[in-house]
């Protein structure tokens, strides 16, 4: 890349796949040679919610 940065955020309903799909994602772009930096969190509950 020429120094530019691309950033994304992975929105949806709890259950819907979003980890599961940023985790596939990023091995992809990992096979693929492109540098990877983020983070991301697993669902935190309070209460049973």
């Amino acid at each position: 890349m020429d120094g530019r940065r691309i950033f994304y955020a992975l929105t949806g309903r709890p259950g819907c796949g979003k980890t599961t799909a940023i985790l596939r994602i990023v091995d992809l772009l990992l096979e693929k040679g492109v540098k990877v930096y983020g983070m991301y969190t697993e669902e935190i509950r309070e209460r049973g919610r």
